[in-house]
C-alpha cells in the first residue's frame, strides 16, 4: 500500500496548519475531503489531484482514499480542526481494518481543533478540565447527548459545543441550554465564535440565559463557562486557581478592579453586574415589563428580563410570532394580534406595567409611533430598541423605499431577488416582467404567501423560509434565482443584513438597499446591549 495519511488542517488559516500537516499534503499525490475544506487549501497545493463529496459522503470518500492508496497513489484524507476529534481518523481506520490493512500503516497527523482555536480568540476559557460535546445526533442518539450534557453540567466543567445547530436541528442548542441551566447559573459566562481562523471571523459573549436565543450554525462553536469563569472586557477567562493558592494573581498584582475572580461580579461592556441570579430576581420581583416585538431582540430581552425577576409580557403580531417566541423558551406571557394605539394606551393605563420596550422591526414605524404616543399618554416609561444600521462596503445603491428601487430596476435587465418581505406586496406588481424575473423570500406564513401570490410572483419563484440566514444559505438562494440584483432592507446584523450583502458581493450581484425610515417619536433610544444592561442593573 502506498502512503495513506489522515491530516488535521486546523481551522482553515494556513498559518494555523502544522508543519507536519503541510509536509504530508506536499508529499501526497491526491487529497481527499469535504468540498468546503478542500477549498481552504487548494491555493497552497494547486498541483494536487482532488476528490470530494458532499457533507454526508464520508464513507464514499474514505473507501475511495483507501482504495487509491492500495492502488499505489499517495493519498491524504483531510479534516478541519483535528483529524481525530470529530474528524475522519476513526472512519479511515475502521475501513482499513475491513479491507485487511494494518492500521499501523496509516499516519494520523493532528491539527488544532475548534475548542483550541476558538478558545484562543476568546482568551482562556479552557484553562483546566473541560468537556467537548457535539450536538449533532446524526451518529449519536440525542438521549445519549442529553446524558453527556447533564454529566458535564453537574461536574461544572467548562463545556464546548460543536455542531450546535443546523437546518434540521434548530432546537438543539435551546434544548442543551435547558439541560445545562439545571446545574449552572443563568448568568454563567458564555460565548459563540464563528468562522475561527477564516474570513468573516467573529465572536460574541453573553450569559447562559441569553445563549438559548442566539442564532448559531454549523460554522459556530459555543462555549459555556464554569462557576469560576469571568468576562473581563473582551476576554473569557477560567482561572486555574493561582489566586486561591498564592493569594494573588499570576502577575503578582492584588486589588486590581478588573482582577480575575471578582466575587459575584460579571463584566459586561465595562460594567460589573451581579453574577448572582437571586440578587437581581429579588430586586426586580413584582416589577412588570411589556415588550413589543417578535423580533430576535424582543425574544432575547424577554428571556433576560424573565431571568432578572421581571414579570414579562411579550406582544407579537401573529401565530407565527407566538410559535417562534415559545420556541425561544422564556416562560413569559404572550399576547398575540395587532394592537391599535387605543388598545395599547388602555393596556398601559391599566397600571399593569412599569415600563414598555419597543423591540419591533426598525421599518415598522407605524406601530413604533403608536407605542411611543400611548406610553406618553399613560405616563409609562418607553424604551425604543434601535439596531445599529450600516450599509456596509462595496457598491450598494441606497433608495428611500421599495417603489423607487423598482422604478430604477425597470430600466435594467436581469433577475431580481427581493429580501424585503411581504409587506411591500403592492409595490412588487410594478416590476416589469415580474413573473419571469422576480424572486422573493418570505416567512413561512399563509398571510405572507397569499400577499406575494396576489402580487404576481410565480410559486416556483417564492422561497418560504425562516431565518436567520447564513452567508452560505443566502448564496444558495441567490444561485437558485440566478439573481443579478438584490433588494434588501438595511436591517442590521440582527436582521441578517451583513450575510446577505456578503453573499451578494461574492457572487457579483448588485445590491439595492432600502434606507430605514427616521424615528421621530419621543422615547428613550437604546441599542440592544444598552437595554440588556438596564434590565440586569434593575434600572427600568
Amino acid at each position: 500500500m502506498s502512503m495513506l495519511s489522515v491530516v488535521g488542517i486546523g481551522p482553515g488559516n494556513p498559518e494555523d496548519m502544522t508543519p507536519r500537516a503541510r509536509g504530508a499534503l506536499r508529499e501526497a499525490e491526491q487529497i481527499v475531503g469535504y468540498q468546503r475544506y478542500l477549498d481552504l487549501i487548494r491555493n497552497e497545493f494547486p498541483d494536487k489531484e482532488y476528490f470530494s463529496t458532499g457533507m454526508r459522503g464520508e464513507l464514499e470518500r474514505v473507501h475511495y482514499a483507501v482504495d487509491s492508496a492500495l492502488g499505489g497513489v499517495k493519498t491524504a484524507v483531510i479534516s478541519s480542526g483535528d483529524a481525530a476529534v470529530y474528524g475522519m481518523a476513526s472512519l479511515v481506520l475502521e475501513v482499513a481494518l475491513e479491507k485487511g490493512i494494518d492500521p499501523g500503516e496509516i499516519e494520523i497527523i493532528p491539527g488544532i481543533t475548534a475548542a483550541l482555536s476558538c478558545g484562543a480568540i476568546l482568551g482562556s476559557p479552557l484553562s483546566c478540565d473541560f468537556a467537548v460535546i457535539s450536538l449533532s445526533d446524526q451518529l449519536v442518539p440525542w438521549e445519549r447527548i442529553e446524558k453527556r450534557l447533564e454529566a458535564a453540567a453537574r461536574g461544572d466543567f467548562p463545556v464546548v459545543l460543536y455542531n450546535p445547530s443546523s437546518r434540521q436541528r434548530k432546537e438543539h442548542l435551546r434544548r442543551a441550554c435547558e439541560i445545562i441551566r439545571k446545574w449552572k447559573s443563568p448568568d454563567t459566562v458564555c460565548a459563540v465564535v464563528r468562522n475561527a481562523g477564516r474570513e468573516g471571523q467573529e465572536s460574541r459573549m453573553m450569559s447562559l440565559a441569553e445563549l438559548a436565543a442566539e442564532s448559531v450554525d454549523m460554522l459556530s462553536t459555543v462555549f459555556i463557562g464554569s462557576a469560576d469563569t469571568v468576562a473581563v472586557r473582551d476576554r473569557m477567562i477560567t482561572p486555574r486557581g493561582y489566586q486561591q493558592k498564592y493569594g494573588c494573581l499570576a502577575g503578582g498584582e492584588t486589588g486590581h478592579p478588573d482582577r480575575i475572580g471578582s466575587p459575584g461580579l460579571l463584566q459586561q461592556n465595562g460594567r460589573e453586574i451581579p453574577n448572582d441570579p437571586g440578587h437581581s430576581q429579588q430586586r426586580n420581583k413584582g416589577r412588570k415589563l411589556l415588550i413589543f416585538g417578535g423580533t430576535t431582540e424582543g425574544r432575547k430581552l424577554a428571556g433576560i428580563a424573565d431571568e432578572a425577576g421581571y414579570r414579562v409580557t411579550l406582544s407579537v403580531v401573529s401565530a407565527y410570532g407566538r410559535e417562534t417566541a415559545e420556541q425561544a423558551g422564556a416562560p413569559v406571557e404572550i399576547l398575540e394580534g395587532r394592537m391599535p394605539e387605543t388598545e395599547i394606551r388602555r393596556l398601559l393605563e391599566s397600571g399593569r406595567y412599569d415600563c414598555v420596550m419597543d423591540a419591533t422591526h426598525p421599518y415598522a414605524t407605524h406601530i413604533s409611533g403608536s407605542i411611543a404616543r400611548a406610553a406618553a399618554d399613560a405616563g409609562v416609561r418607553c424604551i425604543c430598541i434601535r439596531r445599529e444600521i450600516g450599509t456596509g462596503a462595496g457598491e450598494q445603491m441606497i433608495f428611500p423605499d421599495v417603489a423607487s428601487a423598482i422604478h430604477y430596476l425597470n430600466s435594467q435587465q436581469g433577475n431580481v431577488f427581493f429580501a424585503t418581505g411581504s409587506n411591500a406586496a403592492e409595490q412588487y406588481v410594478k416590476l416589469k416582467d415580474l413573473k419571469d424575473r422576480g424572486y422573493i423570500r418570505i416567512l413561512p406564513s399563509e398571510t405572507a404567501l397569499r400577499k406575494v401570490r396576489e402580487a404576481g410572483f410565480r410559486s416556483s419563484h417564492i422561497l418560504c423560509m425562516q431565518g436567520p440566514f447564513t452567508e452560505e444559505m443566502n448564496t444558495a438562494c441567490f444561485h437558485y434565482a440566478d439573481a443579478e440584483w438584490l433588494v434588501t432592507k438595511a436591517s442590521g446584523k440582527e436582521g441578517g443584513y451583513d450575510s446577505k450583502v456578503s453573499a451578494a458581493e461574492k457572487l457579483g450581484i448588485r445590491v439595492l438597499v432600502i434606507r430605514p425610515p427616521d424615528y421621530s417619536e419621543k422615547a428613550q433610544i437604546c441599542h440592544l446591549e444598552e437595554a440588556e444592561q438596564l434590565i440586569r442593573a434593575g434600572e427600568l
